[in-house]
């Protein structure tokens, strides 16, 4: 059995050899040397004198636009206000207003991770023109559109999404103009969709519901019509094909101070080359765009069509 007396020595040569340790410990941590920081180049040198001259450029103009204007009517950031009741208290808390200010911050806005666009060219129409939107879209790549319920409906599929609807579109949703042209229950038809009126076709492929809700499961497509300045007057198209394919159709257009105005009708129709594919549709589509000011815009657009 170790004694009492044993314990206590023991313990007193352990804690003077710590003693005699941390020294030693402190030396080395003061040897050690820091690490090196990364030299700046001289353009990043030159870049941060620069910023620096022109804050002190703007605060010294700032001073000086100030110290102009009379001692009343300098703008104050902190004044204290006063009450009659508690400037004759002793003690009393005094109480600050801060005047108003004004932040501007400008958004930038950044296509999300996992998202591509593609938007076709309008010279790819343009001397050749499409019957159908299916015809239009079909240089967009990893989309994909095949024929379904009717002779002018069709099924889209982006990436794969939509490859088991076969009626009209689904989990993709569409805008025209800027206005949506998906139902209430997330069912999209292109038979409304005129390829001769559109500017551009926008596609952006992959799951978009946290910018275009719960129908943009696979993606967004965009339709832009033409504005009148790019009609400026009237114009009119004429076609026809194999199995009693026709279409006639009438643009009106034109851009004033701030009213930019468009009116697109067409007759399309076809026999078919099968029993029951034949087609008749007449589609209208009107376009006003006030200018109210540089940040303000009013848009009224009606779009009808008869299958």
């Amino acid at each position: 059995m170790v004694s009492f007396t044993r314990v206590m020595q023991i313990m007193m040569a352990v804690a003077a050899l710590g003693g005699i340790a941390a020294p030693d410990h402190v030396a080395l941590a003061q040897e050690s040397t820091p690490a090196e920081t990364v030299p700046q180049s001289p353009r990043e040198q030159q870049l941060r004198e620069q910023l620096k001259g022109i804050l002190q450029e703007l605060d010294e103009l700032q001073k000086g636009r100030e110290s102009a204007l009379p001692p009343a009517e300098r703008p104050k950031a902190v004044t204290e206000k006063v009450v009659p009741e508690q400037s004759e208290v002793a003690g009393a808390i005094p109480e600050y207003e801060l005047s108003d200010l004004s932040i501007v911050s400008k958004r930038f806005q950044k296509r999300p991770e996992g998202l591509s666009l593609s938007a076709t060219d309008p010279s790819e129409t343009d001397s050749q023109p499409t019957r159908t939107m299916k015809e239009s879209m079909e240089s967009l790549p990893g989309v994909v559109l095949r024929q379904a319920n009717g002779p002018r409906d069709f099924s889209m599929m982006i990436r794969g999404q939509g490859a088991k609807t076969t009626f009209a579109v689904r989990d993709i949703k569409f805008y025209e103009d800027g206005f949506i042209q998906t139902q209430s229950d997330g069912l999209s038809r292109l038979d409304i969709h005129d390829p001769w009126f559109m500017r551009s076709t926008e596609v952006i492929r992959g799951a978009s519901s946290s910018l275009y809700d719960n129908y943009a499961l696979g993606g967004m497509v965009h339709f832009r019509t033409r504005r009148g300045s790019d009609i400026n007057g009237v114009e009119t198209f004429l076609s026809g094909g194999s199995f009693g394919y026709h279409k006639e159709a009438l643009a009106v257009g034109q851009q004033y101070e701030n009213l930019d105005a468009s009116l697109f009708v067409s007759n399309v129709g076809e026999d078919g080359f099968i029993s029951h594919s034949d087609y008749r549709t007449q589609t209208i589509n009107l376009n006003l765009r006030f200018k109210i000011d540089d940040k303000q815009n009013f848009y009224f657009k009606a779009i009808t069509n008869w299958l």
